[in-house]
């Protein structure tokens, strides 16, 4: 492989990062804990877009405050595969 090749594959490599970056971005990531009871959605850009919290664990805040938690690590280990795998396949091209 010539230098130019080289040259033209690391634009290609460079342009699919991008793209995969901003499709990462656009997706939402949802995480559940409490059979549902608590839902949390984010975006792309690690940002809380919304929770839902059912209305029977309202007044149990420590109740409400682990399943809280544990909606966002669920809604984080989502992204954090996708973004593994749309990664690994940049890398599969």
């Amino acid at each position: 492989m010539n230098i130019m090749e080289l040259m033209k594959q690391i634009q290609r490599i460079k342009a699919n990062l991008e793209d995969m970056k901003e499709d990462i971005k656009s997706r939402e990531f949802v995480g559940e804990a409490g059979g549902g009871m608590v839902r949390v959605i984010i975006n792309g850009s690690l940002e809380v877009v919304s929770v839902e919290i059912d209305d029977s664990i309202i007044k149990d805040k420590e109740t409400l405050e682990i399943l809280v938690k544990s909606a966002i690590n669920d809604a984080l280990e989502k992204f954090r595969e996708s973004s593994e795998s749309i990664f690994k396949s940049l890398f599969s091209l």
